[in-house]
C-alpha cells in the first residue's frame, strides 16, 4: 500500500501567512495615507482660516486710515473756512494737520502684549487663539511712487490661529496733502474768463462738510468739558438735555446734528457753541447766538428771529434756501444761500455779507442804512424798499426790482454793477435813485423809462454800453456813454472782497473705501 506524500497543510498556512502581511499592510498604507490626508486637510483649514483673518485684520486698519483721513478732512475744512486766519495761518494749521494724521497712522502699534485694551492687538474669541496684528518686524511706513509720484502707506497684517501665521502685504493710496493752495490776482479788478462780464465781488463759499466722521464722539459723553479747548461732538437728541453733562458749559464747541429739523432748547443748553453742522433742514425759534459763532446747514434754514443784542461776527450759511423772519440791527454778519435768501423783515446795519443766488424782500420789510457792506446776487433782487447804501458795494447779475416809495440814496464810495435795473409801479418817479458823493453804477440793460429815474451830480458816474439810444439830458451830466470795451474796463470794484485772499485754499480729492486700497501680497 502506498503513503499520501501529497500533505498540504503547511502551504495552507503558509498561504494564510502571506494573506495577513497583505492584509496588514495595505491597511497601515491606508491609515497612513488617510492620516496624512486628514493633516492635509487640518493645515489647509487652517491656512483657509489664518488667511481670513489676516484680511479682516486688513479691513479692519483700512477702517481706521480712512476715519483718520475723515477727520483730518473736515477740520482742514473748518480751518479753511475760518476767516480770522490769515493765508499764513491757514498754511501753517493745514500742514501741522497733515504732518499729525501721518504721525498718526505711522504710530499704528503692532504685535505684542496680548491685551484688547491697548489697540494692539485684536483678538476674534474668548481663547485668544485667533487674533491679528500688525507685524513689529515691519512698521507702517509711506513711500512715494517713483511713476505716479502717489504716496503709498505700507502695512503688514499678521493674522494668527493657534501657531499658524498669515502675513498680508497692503498698500494704501495715501494723499499728498489734505489741501492745496493757489495764488490768484492780487488785483481785485483782474477775473477769469471773459474780459466782457463782470468781475466776481465775492469768492464763492466753500461750503463745509456736515456729516461727523466716524472717530467723533456723542456729546453726552464729553469729559472735561470746563476746559478751553476746542472740543467736537455729535448729537441727534430733540433738546439736548443730557442728565450726565451739562452741554451750557462746554466751551468752543463744534456741534454735529443729525436729529429733527425742529430742535428744542438751542439757546438754553449751548452758552458757547462755537460752530453747528446740521444735515438737514433747520428751523429754529428766537436764535440767540454767541460771539462769533456759525451755522452751516445742508438743507433749507428758517429762522424766526435772531436776537443780535450783544452778538457780532456771525455766520449763518445754508446750502439751499434761506428764510430770515425778524432780525434787527446787526454788525458783521456773513449770509450765504446756495439758492434764495428771504426777509421778512427789514435789514440794517454795518459789515454785512450776503452771497446768494437770489435774494427777496417781502412786504413791510426794507433794505437800508447798510454800510461797508457786500452783496452778491448771481440771480434776481427783490427790494420792497431801499433807503440808504453807504460806502457798500453791490454785484446783481440778474435783474433787480425796486419797489417802493421813497428815494434810494446810494452814497460815499459805493460801486454797484448791475445787468437791469427795474422800478415797480409804486416807485415816485422824480430822480428815484440818487448817485451821491462818489458813487459809481454800471448798468448793463437799460431803456429810456428805467435811466430817467437815475440822478447823478458832480462826483458820481454812471456807466451804461452805448447800444444808439436816444437818451436824457442829465442836470449834471455824468453819464459816461461809452463802447463795451470801455465799459467793461471801468466797471470794476475798486476794492477787493472781505472774503478774498491772493492765497485760496482748496481740499484735495481723498481717497474713498473703493479705492484706498492700491495692492495686497500675500506672504
Amino acid at each position: 500500500m502506498k503513503k499520501n506524500l501529497h500533505n498540504e497543510r503547511g502551504y495552507t498556512l503558509l498561504l494564510t501567512l502571506v494573506l495577513i502581511t497583505v492584509v496588514i499592510l495595505l491597511f497601515t498604507t491606508f491609515t497612513i495615507k488617510a492620516l496624512s490626508q486628514q493633516k492635509q486637510v487640518e493645515k489647509t483649514d487652517n491656512t483657509y482660516e489664518v488667511t481670513a483673518i489676516a484680511e479682516m485684520g486688513v479691513e479692519y486698519y483700512k477702517v481706521k486710515i480712512l476715519n483718520a483721513i475723515k477727520t483730518s478732512e473736515t477740520n482742514t475744512q473748518s480751518i479753511i473756512n475760518n476767516p480770522d486766519y490769515t493765508a499764513e495761518d491757514k498754511t501753517s494749521k493745514i500742514t501741522k494737520l497733515y504732518n499729525d494724521l501721518k504721525t498718526s497712522l505711522l504710530s499704528f502699534k503692532t504685535d505684542e502684549p496680548p491685551t484688547t485694551n491697548t489697540g494692539v492687538k485684536v483678538f476674534l474669541e474668548e481663547s485668544n487663539s485667533k487674533s491679528f496684528y500688525l507685524k513689529g518686524s515691519n512698521p507702517p511706513k509711506i513711500t512715494v511712487d517713483p511713476v505716479t509720484k502717489n504716496s503709498i502707506l505700507e502695512i503688514e497684517v499678521v493674522g494668527k490661529v493657534r501657531k499658524d501665521t498669515k502675513s498680508i502685504i497692503a498698500k494704501f493710496n495715501f494723499p499728498n496733502s489734505i489741501a492745496n493752495s493757489k495764488t490768484i490776482s492780487t488785483n481785485p479788478n483782474d477775473t477769469i474768463g471773459s474780459p466782457k462780464t463782470f468781475p466776481e465781488l465775492i469768492k464763492k463759499p466753500i461750503f463745509p462738510v456736515t456729516t461727523k466722521a466716524e472717530s467723533i464722539l456723542e456729546c453726552k459723553k464729553l469729559t472735561n468739558i470746563t476746559e478751553d479747548n476746542i472740543k467736537t461732538c455729535f448729537s441727534n437728541a430733540q433738546d439736548f438735555s443730557f442728565k450726565s453733562e451739562s452741554l451750557q458749559d462746554i466751551k468752543n464747541l463744534n456741534l454735529y446734528y443729525h436729529g429733527i429739523s425742529k430742535p428744542n432748547n438751542l439757546n438754553q443748553n449751548f452758552n458757547f457753541l462755537n460752530n453747528l453742522y446740521v444735515n438737514h433742514d433747520l428751523i429754529v425759534g428766537n436764535l440767540k447766538p454767541k460771539q462769533n459763532s456759525s451755522y452751516y446747514v445742508s438743507g433749507n434754514t428758517t429762522i424766526e428771529t435772531i436776537d443780535f443784542k450783544e452778538n457780532h461776527n456771525l455766520r449763518i450759511w445754508s446750502n439751499m434756501n434761506l428764510t430770515l423772519k425778524s432780525l434787527n440791527t446787526t454788525n458783521n454778519f456773513d449770509i450765504y444761500a446756495k439758492n434764495k435768501v428771504t426777509f421778512n423783515s427789514s435789514l440794517s446795519g454795518n459789515a454785512i455779507t450776503i452771497y446768494a443766488n437770489d435774494i427777496e424782500f417781502n412786504q413791510n420789510s426794507t433794505f437800508g442804512n447798510i454800510t461797508n457792506s457786500q452783496l452778491q446776487i448771481n440771480n434776481s433782487a427783490i427790494f420792497n424798499e431801499v433807503t440808504t447804501i453807504n460806502n457798500t458795494d453791490m454785484l446783481i447779475k440778474g435783474s433787480v426790482y425796486f419797489n417802493g416809495q421813497n428815494p434810494i440814496n446810494i452814497s460815499g464810495d459805493s460801486e454797484l454793477l448791475i445787468n437791469k435795473i427795474v422800478f415797480g409801479p409804486n416807485q415816485n418817479k422824480n430822480n428815484v435813485l440818487k448817485l451821491q458823493e462818489t458813487t459809481k453804477l454800471c448798468l448793463r440793460e437799460y431803456d429810456v423809462p428805467t435811466f430817467e429815474m437815475i440822478q447823478t451830480t458832480a462826483n458820481s458816474k454812471l456807466y451804461v454800453i452805448d447800444k444808439g439810444i436816444l437818451l436824457p439830458k442829465h442836470t449834471q451830466n455824468q453819464v459816461h456813454i461809452v463802447s463795451e470795451d470801455v465799459f467793461y474796463a471801468n466797471c470794476k470794484f475798486s476794492s477787493g472782497s472781505t472774503n478774498d485772499s491772493s492765497i485760496i485754499f482748496e481740499l484735495n480729492e481723498m481717497p474713498t473705501k473703493d479705492n484706498i486700497i492700491s495692492e495686497v501680497v500675500y506672504q
